[in-house]
């Protein structure tokens, strides 16, 4: 993490360094005379930095898809290696060489530069591509190679510009200079530096703890709520914690929000409260955001097409949920929408489905009763047996009303048949169980890679795939076998049940008319039978049926409509910010070229000019290449928008050099919003060009904050620049892996409570805006979107003009448009972490300036790896 850079240079220890490494500058930001002889690019160099890149890259990929931001690395590598290397140092006696400075700033420059892989697309465009083409994301390898394609332009670029911004205008990259600083220290005091390393390391293993338990179940969001008393204030009518009120368990959130800074934190819990306490409840009652009810649906009958029969949105739909086998409606039913889909499909299943989402759908309590008062309805389950089966077979799929006859209980370790299993069905899952066996069989690293993994953690009690298939076999053989006779009641229904209860020998099935009394259900217990557990599982899922279950404000419901003035926000207010800054982009455009000085020629370390065309060419080819072969984008779209890239990098770079603050978001917008014009309809030059943009900025400007650093301790740029492109394939290959663990499949787990993904969002937003036009827009949202854009440009002018002192006052835009875009209790628990941050900084200036912020990295890297590490292990041993 980046720290404030100190006000004077701190002493050095020459006991471990170089004559050049030991003499402190005369000044925090005066270049130090060029050192050749000290150990800089040495291989334990590179590759430490290429590791600590590889993994602190998952970090910002799992929280650039949480929260939407992404860290910088270079003071938590910088931190990490020293505590390593120094221990080792002396362990082993001093045979291993002190890890030196200048070899401690190569590790920093690969590991910032790997780590920064999420801006490379990974957060932002690729997954909203995904999102709005409902295709598979790239492979692995191809993924990586998009990825590394994007940080090569973005590293070209830096070198190009490097002399002019570095040494003819001199711009401040205060984060290099925090760095350079963070490293004197370092080295000045070695003690301080392990006692930051311990602090780190003890706040990951906390938070990872945290996240462990979370994960097991023990804490959760919802027991942390109830704990609280948060779920109980009402808002609207509604209920606060249905609306997302409450506070996150995890630590992540907390360190969040002290490293964001107070009134970033307190924007955030503004927006929160105006989104979902003040707009939500009324434009949920009013029809403009529609609550989505559900209703169990394990069969499509056959002859009805989902895809093609049902609502599709923007207008209010109904769709089928295959992965939980249920059907889903937004918005309120209409009683003539109620006829129009009960006569797609005579099934009787299906019939009572649409009736209970009719009911479910009037969300108000009042009108529900009515209707239930008012329509005799039934509920209908098929009989269910069951056998034991500990384990599904990982990726084994059961497609079509297959898969709705046979399902798996995860909870009661039970493989379920909902009804007679016919003799087609049978042997077309047999034969599907036969090719998969045979395809696991044969050994692979993979498999290798996850026996071992599942050893380790189960022992005996492990299975590998192809021994789980031969379980299910076992299993579904049994419940196969079963005669039709098997899924009737042992008895006929009794005279005192057949008011509310009867059985249908055709569908096998058993219905209930009405919601009977709890009497009523104990005596259906009782002519079952205890002894037929299965006839009782049947039985606890009809009398689920029967309780109907008002539709609820839901994350999912409100961002729809929530997001459009969000992101308009956002957008707006960065384009204004970024306008403030012209006299830094016209510098840009007309300074670049510029010679400096002349003077005596010395070495300056920079990277050779064959080599930098070499890369330029590289760069260039390899993008529009990428362009071309993997979005279909023509190749003119593909030139022009790298030519483009070129130079808005170098506006970005030159406007983070002054401000610290990088530009990605706006400069993709710039470019989503050419090549909306350019090609309309066409959501793939619209995000992937952009995705270009943003991403060589962000390591354009990236590998300049590290080549100050370099300047200041007396580094080669040339070998920084190696170090930023190893980084920056390290970066590529495990970010690119760890998305693919984390989000499989884009559509269908994005812009949910687990995974809010704004940056998805916003992006998703403006390439749907022009491939769709305003049909894209929920009902009701124009005039929200006008206030936002109208906000965007207020709220920024008047940071602007407000003296420095009273800036509090004075809400943050990026952070209201945030809120809109986050669940509400991200935006109150961060603004508990930055109110936390606020005190102790205040009350304990000298300890907080040394750890307050190893403590927040220290958290972020131990909830993120933790997380990432137990997404894997559930894909390995197939419980994800």
């Amino acid at each position: 993490m980046a720290q404030p850079p100190h006000s004077s240079p701190p002493t050095t220890d020459t006991s471990t360094q170089s004559q050049a490494e030991s003499a402190p500058p005369p000044s925090h930001d005066a270049p130090a005379p060029l050192d050749l002889t000290s150990p800089q690019l040495t291989l334990r160099a590179v590759l430490t930095g290429m590791f600590l890149g590889a993994i602190l890259s998952t970090c910002n990929v799992y929280a650039g898809l949480k929260i939407g931001w992404g860290f910088n690395m270079s003071i938590t590598a910088a931190l990490l290696s020293y505590g390593f290397w120094m221990m080792l140092h002396h362990a082993t006696a001093r045979r291993v060489r002190p890890w030196g400075i200048l070899e401690n700033n190569i590790n920093q420059t690969a590991c910032s530069s790997g780590a920064a892989v999420s801006s490379a697309g990974l957060v932002a465009p690729i997954p909203a591509l995904a999102m709005i083409t409902h295709e598979p994301t790239l492979d692995w390898h191809w993924l990586a190679l998009w990825c590394m394609s994007v940080m090569l332009v973005g590293i070209t670029v830096g070198i190009a510009v490097r002399r002019q911004m570095l040494l003819v205008d001199k711009l401040p990259f205060a984060f290099g200079i925090a760095s350079a600083e963070t490293l004197r220290e370092m080295y000045a005091k070695g003690s301080e530096a392990l006692v930051r390393v311990g602090t780190l390391a003890a706040a990951a293993v906390l938070a990872g703890g945290i996240k462990f338990y979370e994960h097991a179940g023990t804490i959760t969001a919802a027991k942390f709520q109830a704990l609280l008393k948060m779920g109980e204030l009402q808002l609207g009518g509604f209920k606060a914690s249905h609306l997302g009120f409450g506070l996150q368990p995890t630590a992540l959130f907390y360190s969040v929000g002290a490293l964001i800074g107070f009134r970033a934190c307190l924007s955030l819990l503004i927006g929160s409260v105006v989104a979902y306490g003040f707009l939500a409840p009324p434009l949920i009652s009013n029809g403009s955001i529609r609550l989505a009810a559900s209703y169990p649906f394990p069969i499509v009958p056959a002859g009805l097409e989902p895809a093609t029969d049902f609502k599709s949105e923007p207008e209010g739909y109904l769709k089928y949920n295959p992965g939980r086998r249920a059907l889903v409606h937004a918005g309120v039913m209409t009683s003539a929408e109620l006829e129009e889909l009960r006569a797609l499909h005579p099934d009787p299943f299906f019939r009572e489905a649409i009736d209970r989402l009719y009911i479910a759908s009037h969300f108000a309590e009042e009108q529900r009763n009515a209707l239930v008062a008012a329509h005799s309805y039934t509920t209908t389950r098929r009989s269910m047996r069951t056998a034991p089966l500990p384990r599904w077979p990982k990726d084994f799929v059961i497609g079509g009303p297959d898969g709705g006859r046979i399902t798996f209980d995860k909870t009661g370790g039970k493989l379920v048949a909902h009804g007679p299993v016919p003799a087609e069905q049978r042997d077309r899952i047999l034969a599907n169980l036969d090719e998969y066996i045979t395809v696991h069989s044969r050994t692979s690293p993979l498999g290798w890679m996850e026996d071992t993994w599942g050893w380790l953690v189960e022992g005996r009690d492990y299975i590998g795939r192809a021994a789980a298939a031969e379980k299910f076999r076992s299993a579904f053989e049994q419940l196969a076998s079963l005669s039709p006779r098997d899924f009737v009641p042992p008895q006929p229904v009794p005279a005192d049940l057949t008011t509310h209860f009867e059985f249908l020998e055709a569908e096998h099935a058993l219905r209930v008319h009405g919601s009977p009394t709890k009497e009523t259900w104990e005596a259906a217990k009782a002519w079952l039978g205890d002894d037929a557990p299965d006839w009782q599982a049947t039985l606890t899922a009809l009398r689920g049926g029967t309780e109907i279950r008002a539709a609820q404000p839901s994350y999912n419901d409100m961002v729809v409509w929530l997001l459009w003035p969000g992101v308009t926000l956002m957008v707006v207010s960065a384009l204004v910010s970024f306008s403030f800054s012209w006299r830094s982009v016209l510098a840009a455009m007309t300074g670049f070229g510029h010679r400096a000085p002349e003077g005596p020629r010395v070495e300056t370390g920079e990277v050779a000019r064959n080599w930098f065309v070499v890369m330029l060419v590289v760069a260039l080819g390899l993008s529009v290449w990428l362009q071309y072969s993997f979005f279909g984008i023509m190749l003119w779209v593909g030139t022009l928008g790298v030519l483009l890239t070129f130079v808005l990098a170098l506006v970005a770079a030159r406007v983070s050099g002054e401000t610290s603050v990088t530009p990605v978001g706006a400069m993709g917008k710039v470019t989503q919003l050419l090549f909306g014009a350019l090609v309309p309809g066409n959501p793939a030059p619209n995000l992937m060009a952009a995705n270009v943009t943003g991403g060589a900025a962000s390591q354009c400007a990236d590998l300049l904050h590290d080549l100050k650093c370099g300047m200041l301790l007396g580094a080669s740029p040339k070998w920084q620049v190696f170090a930023q492109t190893a980084g920056a394939f390290a970066g590529a290959v495990a970010g690119s892996a760890i998305y693919l663990v984390l989000v499989p499949n884009p559509s269908e787990m994005l812009m949910t409570p687990e995974w809010p993904a704004p940056a998805v969002a916003t992006w998703k937003a403006v390439a749907e805006l022009f491939m769709i036009g305003f049909a894209a827009l929920p009902p009701g949202v124009v005039p929200a979107i006008l206030i936002a854009a109208a906000a965007g440009v207020v709220l920024p002018i008047a940071e602007k003009l407000v003296p420095k002192k009273y800036h509090l006052a004075v809400p943050s835009a990026a952070s209201l448009g945030l809120a809109l875009v986050v669940p509400a209790d991200y935006g109150t628990t961060m603004f508990i972490g930055g109110l936390m941050g606020l005190i102790v900084s205040k009350c304990f200036k000298s300890w907080s300036a040394r750890f307050l912020t190893v403590i927040c990295a220290g958290i972020v890297a131990g909830e993120t790896l933790t997380a990432v590490s137990l997404g894997v292990r559930d894909i390995l041993l197939g419980t994800a």
